[in-house]
């Protein structure tokens, strides 16, 4: 019995020697407006022996010595007031301690606090991701730390959030908007009293990129602005990295500190591109990511080629160009080019490229200038990014011609041409009376002029009124492979025969032909004036009417026999006079 009451009290001598006295859980130290300082703790949990006092120690300097400042006998205490302190013209240091009746325990002391705000916490850096942003720092020096506010520049900084646990060092801020402008962040450390302390007076801001729209060429400029307040202010190297169509990042190209300004081709059309830069800190440590640019690859398309099928006369009073668009280029407009030479074009008009372009386009240039003479039209296409491409040339007939007194209208034109084209036929048409007829077919001459001479010596009964218009007929080759034809056609022309008087050169009066009476070809007079004269010039008969001869009398009775004169005059509805005089013979 004695041996086993020996061993328990050799046990409870051993476990009272490996016992350890917690101290209060000292969580701050607030200074107060006069200097004072005020302590406040948490109670300790303690399982050896009966409580005692806790000791408040305090010094001037953080290395000691240390004296005993006061001591607190009621266990429940969590706060003490350090009156004196004169906090406001030098720092005092605390710990605590606690005394129990556990003979041969550790004690162990609090943490040691100043009487100053805590400390802020140094940031390591700030860094876009998904639209928001990460910041990264160090935990507090200051061993009451229990929490950090974090501040951002909104015209002056304001507190955007608070975060608790003197090791909890990473915040992640998604009301950001770093795609648009450049965040700047510092952050002030809070302890368990809610003391704040000054916040971090090097405060670090992201990178904003800014691009270009990749619409015109397979580039996209890059600029971004620079990562403020690592240690000495200074930057490692930019490294662009791109991502295509949702996979990871990966590395285009590493530039040097000081440059912040790249061109970035890596990427084709079509593609789901995001890029960023990452810069690295001077020590290699950290690196920060900008904003990302992000964007569905969409080159504007140029044209490829603009066909041009066709200008010719239509209905007499305008031009109608027409062409074929390329449909798959991104255009905005096309100009329509007129010139009197073929060399020096401008532009008549502006038309808007329609959203889904037909097969064909036309253009009617209602200018009356269009039609007096012959013209070279082109197409210009012009896209988004105001690249141009000009179609062939297409020259349109002109139709120039008289009517010549042998009875033979005179034509002429110049050849109709059109880039990629050639002519196989030229078409003549001609129209008496409102009555058009193919007239003949030509192939196509080597000169600078086509000609044709219309024989309309057989048409006398007709008025002398002859309109002509001339087609050219032909195929297109397109260096593309593409084909087609058109049928180009030129002004009307029209000229007039003048009218011919036919006169009889006797009269047998009682006989078969009894009567003078003129005969009109190509009958279109406005006025008729016959008149007949004796040989000394005495005026014996007189018409207006075309219809009327005369039957040899004179005053009711037939004149002699013999020779007499006549004179005809007929005004065409041209205004053309025409003339005829000579004799005749009245035999009885």
């Amino acid at each position: 019995m004695r041996m086993f009451l020996t061993l328990l009290f050799g046990l409870n001598i051993s476990l009272s020697l490996a016992q350890t006295v917690n101290p209060p859980d000292l969580l701050c130290a607030s200074r107060l407006q006069n200097g004072d300082v005020v302590l406040n703790w948490a109670l300790p949990n303690n399982t050896c022996g009966s409580f005692i006092s806790y000791h408040i120690y305090s010094s001037k300097n953080p290395n000691g010595p240390f004296q005993l400042l006061d001591s607190i006998s009621n266990q429940s205490t969590t706060s003490y007031t350090h009156v004196g302190a004169d906090c406001n013209s030098g720092i005092n240091y605390y710990y605590m301690t606690t005394r129990l009746s556990c003979p041969g325990a550790t004690v162990i002391s609090s943490d040691t606090l100043d009487c100053l705000d805590p400390e802020p916490p140094e940031i390591d850096y700030v860094s876009v991701y998904n639209s928001g942003v990460e910041i990264y720092f160090r935990p507090s020096a200051s061993p009451e730390a229990a929490g950090y506010i974090i501040y951002r520049d909104q015209g002056g900084f304001n507190p955007i959030d608070t975060i608790y646990g003197r090791f909890n060092t990473f915040y992640y801020d998604p009301s950001a908007n770093p795609d648009q402008q450049i965040e700047i962040y510092t952050i002030a450390t809070i302890d368990a009293c809610g003391n704040v302390g000054p916040f971090n007076n090097n405060p670090h801001q992201t990178i904003l990129l800014t691009t270009s729209k990749a619409n015109c060429k397979i580039e996209i400029s890059m600029a971004w602005t620079r990562y403020n307040n690592w240690p000495g202010d200074s930057v490692g190297e930019h490294r662009i990295e791109y991502s295509l169509n949702g996979g990871l990042y990966q590395l285009d190209t590493i530039l040097p500190s000081t440059i912040r300004g790249y061109t970035f081709t890596r990427f084709n059309d079509g593609d789901d591109l995001c890029i960023r830069v990452g810069t690295r800190s001077p020590t290699d440590t950290f690196i920060s990511y900008s904003n990302a640019y992000c964007e569905k690859i969409q080159i504007v398309q140029p044209s490829r080629y603009v066909h041009l099928r066709n200008a010719g006369i239509e209905n007499m009073q305008q031009v109608k160009i027409s062409w074929r668009p390329d449909r798959n280029a991104d255009l905005v407009s096309f100009r329509i080019l007129r010139s009197n030479d073929g060399i020096n074009f401008s532009v008549i008009d502006l038309l808007t490229a329609p959203s889904f372009p037909p097969f064909e386009m036309f253009y009617y240039d209602v200018d009356p200038r269009s039609v007096q003479n012959s013209k070279y039209y082109r197409i210009e296409s012009v896209d988004s990014c105001n690249n141009t491409l000009q179609s062939g040339t297409a020259h349109t007939m002109f139709l120039q011609g008289k009517a010549k007194p042998n009875l033979v209208n005179t034509i002429e034109w110049n050849p109709f041409s059109i880039t990629d084209g050639v002519v196989n036929e030229y078409r003549i048409y001609r129209n008496i009376d409102g009555n058009w007829t193919l007239l003949d077919q030509l192939a196509p001459g080597s000169g600078s002029k086509m000609r044709y001479d219309d024989d309309i010596s057989s048409l006398n009964n007709t008025l002398g009124h002859f309109c002509y218009l001339v087609e050219a007929e032909g195929t297109l080759q397109y260096k593309n492979g593409d084909t087609a034809t058109f049928v180009s056609g030129s002004n009307e022309l029209c000229v007039s025969q003048l009218t011919r008087i036919y006169a009889p050169t006797a009269i047998l009066i009682g006989g078969k032909n009894n009567e003078f009476k003129p005969v009109l070809s190509f009958e279109q007079q406005e006025t008729y004036h016959l008149r007949i004269f004796s040989r000394w010039g005495e005026l014996l008969f007189e018409s207006f009417d075309i219809s009327q001869g005369w039957d040899g009398r004179y005053r009711g009775e037939y004149v002699m026999q013999g020779v007499y004169t006549y004179l005809i005059t007929v005004t065409g509805v041209n205004g053309n006079e025409v003339r005829k005089e000579g004799t005749f013979m009245v035999i009885r």
